[in-house]
């Protein structure tokens, strides 16, 4: 038989395949965080499966919109990190795959071996911080800046601690003021102007997830709220908003607390997400580029 190629569509063996093959590496990896998109999305699955000699070997994990037909990765555009999970012994394969996607498609947050034909240049990066060496968010401070900045980041913290913030953890309903305070910010171009994504956020409060919410709160008003995901020994920043007429700095001040907590915990890579939203190459996070291959063109 072969090498051979084939599509996967029902939940319980795309299920059986992800698990099998995701590295999970990051939460994307997550089969329950994945499909709590999906679900969502008004999508069939659509799993490329390679084999050899009827035993699988990879898969390219995607799905299909039922109205539209386009194509996109597993869970859609939110996702990070995808690509192609394959048994490195069949890495030459890779390309195979994607000469398989059917256009329409949109497929992004590409990261790893790029499709061929697809355009090499970065279109967006996802941020980190290595905190595997570090004892606290100071460690950063000192490693990362200098001292006009350092110092400034310090006055800012001090200036919070100064106005006795009570940090409430995991208090689960604080989903609600963060999604306002992102309809705030961002105005128009939030996702949560979509109650369908509305709708998947208040299902990542469910079993068998395990969020971890960061509240500042103010004279009794939460000012400033952070929501994160543990996965093995990353900490993910998923989502955090600030009450925009509230503290100034506010915001800055949590995403200390959150590295702060990343490092108490043990994780050894703090993960900040996509896009760089107006601070996180001045704090000097690394980053992963990620790649984007779209054709809307139907395939005859």
């Amino acid at each position: 038989m072969g090498i051979d190629l084939r599509i996967a569509q029902s939940k319980e063996t795309c299920e059986t395949l992800w698990k099998q093959f995701s590295p999970k590496r990051i939460v994307y990896d997550d089969w329950d965080f994945r499909h709590c998109f999906f679900e969502q999305n008004n999508c069939d699955y659509f799993f490329i499966v390679g084999e050899e000699n009827g035993v699988p070997f990879g898969v390219l994990p995607l799905e299909r919109n039922k109205k539209t037909g386009l194509v996109d990765f597993f869970g859609g555009p939110f996702m990070e990190g995808n690509r192609v999970f394959a048994d490195p012994r069949f890495a030459s394969h890779i390309p195979d795959f994607y000469a398989r996607v059917p256009a329409p498609f949109a497929l992004t947050s590409i990261e790893g071996d790029i499709p061929p034909g697809a355009d090499h240049t970065p279109y967006v990066y996802r941020y980190f911080l290595d905190i595997h060496d570090m004892t606290g968010y100071m460690d950063y401070l000192d490693r990362f800046f200098k001292a006009k900045t350092r110092n400034r980041l310090k006055r800012i913290v001090r200036d919070m601690e100064a106005l006795h913030p009570v940090l409430v953890e995991n208090r689960l309903a604080d989903i609600d003021p963060l999604i306002a305070f992102n309809k705030e910010a961002i105005g128009e171009e939030s996702i949560f102007h979509t109650p369908s994504n509305v709708a998947i956020f208040h299902n990542l409060m469910r079993e068998p997830f395990t969020p971890s919410f960061m509240s500042l709160d103010i004279d009794g008003a939460v000012q400033s709220v952070s929501f994160s995901m543990v996965y093995e020994d990353t900490y993910e920043l998923v989502l955090f908003g600030s009450n925009k007429k509230g503290i100034p700095n506010i915001g800055n001040y949590l995403i200390l607390l959150n590295i702060q907590k990343a490092i108490e915990i043990g994780a050894k890579i703090f993960y900040a997400g996509r896009h760089d939203c107006n601070w996180k190459e001045r704090w000097h996070l690394q980053k992963i580029p990620f790649y984007q291959w779209e054709k809307m063109e139907h395939t005859p």
